[in-house]
């Protein structure tokens, strides 16, 4: 008795009907055989479904598919590769397309000639035992058709593969009066008599066509008084890459704050990453504060794509792209968070700047868990020299150097620009990097320092204990930078840290936790293992900020000025941070978040008369 399945299989091209009024008939007219039938022709008509895997022995291997398919599988081998098959199409697909062949079939062909199976065995090197000897002559020929299918497309890759190869070696590009195949790149017109050459071929034969070179082009020193720092990340880790090595295809490249890095491509593009030093927004406060919404590493990754100059990925941060051929236009792909932008830069001398940055709104929801939304992301695009062509979709617009039409932007949380913005002048950070005093020795000591070839990391942490202060907050962003944020919360938890340091720590941690929806979980789990769940909350409460409306409720100052009071250095340090911003009244009370505990507590009281309105209850009892 065929199976149900069987019997949908055996109908599908009408090679055995069932008599009318049977019982198999019957059942192959209820309305769930329909439904069943009509996905098995919807699943044989598609092309994008991948071959199934089956191993020798399995229960879809070409042997127990034919004995399914003959009736002749025990029961419960063939409920279990009816099992599979109503659970995944491809399976479906593969079986039904199976005994549509084999129903269609001539009877006389379904047993090939002796001389078919030995041309057969011949294309085929593996096992035989994929085809058994044991079973019938219908089972050899399924399986030898997937042996011809697998040949012939062999055969196609091949062919094709042989004419990707001629076509890099250039050995159809050459002219009529230069020798068609050359010794290597430093191959010369005069030949060197009393030498033969390195890669002489015999006559009639032609040469091993050229590898296709993996290089796209190799770093430079940005600028004489400013030192460059340029890591590749290799199997989870970085390692710098020295001035004038070779940048290669799909490389992840990253550039450390306060440096820029400059990289002269093979196609006439000149590409710098532009790293930044967050100096810190001037106030009436003692100390600068950093803006902890400012870019400060860049990252991209470089492909390579015949139809463009360059293409990359920018993943954050500032680059600026400059078309350096000697004539003609360059043409650039610059991807990012899902969009494709093309850039034309109409001639040589011209130059486009470019700005990512990602970061949760101030009063944006905290997710502990790992289904956190996005965070807002925006890009712009700057003519910094010259006329820049926009391609985005079907849309093209052109821009051009202040003052003018020179800026497009883009973002994933409110309106987009239909058109071009104008500016009277550019940014500062495209046409120069400010740094406080005495950053730059900071930043040639740890260009050295790199060079030396130790570990990235370890090296970071080293400058964690560095005398000066610049150091120790270049190595801070630094580490935010490779998304070390373990260290960022030891420094931030640290009290004998100096105070700027960790402030510094805060700025890397916001940026980070703006990088990554899922990086807000990550950090909830890592401070709850270093301290409690509650404090891992507070905190990304104080990282991510207050709304405007939040800022209006009097009990938000109430727990500000209770956490000045908290057991732990992490919640009192950001709650003293948000206090000197919200009250700039309250600067001159003196407090230290890594101080003594009586002055902390004298301090809170000072606090505490700035905000009258906040009910006694309201605040926040200490741990």
């Amino acid at each position: 008795m065929k199976s149900h399945l069987q019997s949908l299989l055996s109908g599908l091209s009408g090679a055995s009907k069932p008599s009318p009024g049977s019982e198999e008939a019957r059942e192959l007219q209820s309305a769930g055989s329909r439904r069943l039938l009509q996905r098995i022709r919807a699943v044989i008509t598609r092309r994008d479904l991948v071959l199934p895997y089956s191993p020798s022995r399995s229960a879809v291997d070409p042997n127990s598919i034919a004995e399914y398919l003959d009736g002749a599988l025990p029961s419960d081998r063939a409920a279990e590769i009816e099992e599979l098959c109503l659970a995944s199409d491809k399976y479906l697909a593969e079986i039904a397309g199976c005994r549509e062949i084999l129903d269609r079939m001539p009877t006389q062909a379904s047993t090939p000639s002796s001389a078919a199976v030995q041309r057969m065995y011949g294309l085929y090197n593996g096992p035989v035992g994929w085809v058994s000897e044991e079973t019938g002559p219908t089972h050899r020929w399924l399986g030898w058709r997937v042996r011809w299918i697998m040949a012939g497309l062999g055969a196609v890759l091949i062919f094709l593969v042989l004419i990707v190869l001629v076509k890099e070696s250039g050995i159809l590009e050459s002219s009529s009066n230069e020798p068609v195949f050359q010794s290597g790149p430093q191959a010369s017109n005069e030949s060197d008599a009393t030498s033969p050459p390195a890669n002489k071929e015999k006559v009639g034969q032609p040469a091993n066509p050229k590898p296709v070179p993996n290089s796209l082009g190799k770093v430079v020193a940005a600028r004489e008084d400013l030192p460059t720092m340029l890591l590749r990340q290799q199997d989870n880790s970085w390692h710098m890459v020295r001035p004038a090595s070779a940048v290669l295809i799909n490389d992840h490249l990253l550039s450390l704050p306060g440096f820029q890095s400059e990289i002269q491509l093979d196609s006439g593009i000149q590409l710098r990453l532009l790293g930044n030093w967050a100096t810190g927004r001037l106030g009436p406060q003692p100390e600068p504060e950093p803006d902890e919404s400012a870019i400060l590493e860049s990252a991209v990754t470089v492909q390579r794509d015949t139809d463009f100059d360059l293409e990359l990925t920018l993943h954050r941060g500032r680059i600026a792209i400059a078309n350096k051929k000697p004539r003609g236009h360059a043409r650039v792909r610059v991807q990012f968070r899902g969009e494709k932008w093309d850039l034309t830069l109409a001639e040589p001398g011209t130059e486009a700047a470019l700005e990512l940055r990602s970061y949760y709104p101030p009063g944006s929801p905290v997710n502990t868990e790992s289904n956190q939304e996005e965070p807002a992301a925006e890009l712009r695009l700057f003519a910094i020299h010259g006329q820049v062509r926009l391609q985005v979709r079907y849309d093209s617009y052109s821009l051009h150097m202040p003052p003018g039409s020179a800026a497009y932007s883009w973002n994933n949380v409110g309106a987009i620009s239909r058109g071009p913005n104008h500016l009277e002048r550019l940014p500062a950070w495209t046409t120069s990097l400010v740094l406080p005093d005495g950053a730059l020795a900071s930043l040639k000591n740890l260009q050295a320092r790199m060079i030396e070839g130790q570990s990235v990391e370890s090296i970071l942490k080293e400058y964690l204990n560095k005398p000066d202060v610049n150091s120790r907050v270049l190595a801070v962003y630094s580490l935010g930078a490779i998304e070390d944020s373990s260290a960022l919360l030891d420094v931030l938890g640290n009290e004998r840290q100096l105070a700027p340091v960790r402030l510094a720590a805060l700025a890397a941690l916001r940026n980070w936790i703006g990088r990554d929806a899922k990086n807000d979980h990550r950090l909830f789990a890592a401070i709850g293992k270093k301290y409690s769940s509650t404090t891992a909350e507070v905190v990304l409460h104080l990282l991510h900020g207050f709304s405007p409306i939040q800022l209006e409720q009097p009990a938000l100052y109430a727990n500000l000025v209770g956490y000045l009071k908290h057991s732990d250095l992490p919640v009192r340090e950001l709650a003293f941070r948000q206090l000197r911003t919200l009250l700039p009244e309250g600067r001159h009370i003196p407090y230290d978040p890594a101080g003594g505990r009586a002055l902390r507590d004298r301090a809170a009281e000072e606090w505490k008369k700035l905000v009258p309105l906040v009910p006694e209850e309201s605040v926040p009892k200490k741990n």
